[in-house]
């Protein structure tokens, strides 16, 4: 994870993870299963395992995990780049997909209000994502 400093904003810092159950790409991961998961958006979401067919695959990169405090309420920004490709992995199915942002106020400067602003985050964008799926999916329906 990242951070700005408002008074110092060409320089990144950055937070260590020895204290966390995870590096944040994957706890992004799981918090993405799950959401699908959640909103019925397939039969089965899992965690892709090399040699498992599917007939969907989600693909992403964090690009953005920045932490913002100084000058104002604490934000964190986040942008992801993801990506549905279906019709099969290597059949040059379709996509659908891109980059998506959030920015969310921290309800105070505590890390643990820094967390939920980033859950927060995560779900806009998931429901972007999501939208998009969906819409992609009644295109190719009719």
């Amino acid at each position: 994870m990242l951070f700005i400093d408002h008074h110092s904003p060409l320089r990144v810092e950055r937070y260590h993870y020895h204290h966390w159950a995870a590096a944040p790409g994957a706890l992004i991961q799981q918090n993405l299963i799950d959401y699908l998961r959640a909103a019925g958006v397939a039969r089965r979401v899992e965690r892709y395992a090399p040699g498992t067919t599917a007939q969907a695959r989600v693909s992403g990169r964090v690009l953005r995990f920045e932490r913002i405090v100084g000058g104002g309420p604490v934000r964190v920004n986040v942008v992801l780049e993801l990506q549905l490709s279906d019709g099969g992995l290597n059949e040059g199915g379709s996509q659908t997909g891109g980059e998506y942002r959030a920015s969310v106020a921290a309800a105070d400067g505590s890390m643990h209000a820094t967390v939920e602003a980033y859950g927060k985050a995560l779900h806009r964008i998931y429901g972007k994502f999501l939208h998009d799926i969906e819409a992609h999916a009644n295109v190719a329906d009719k």
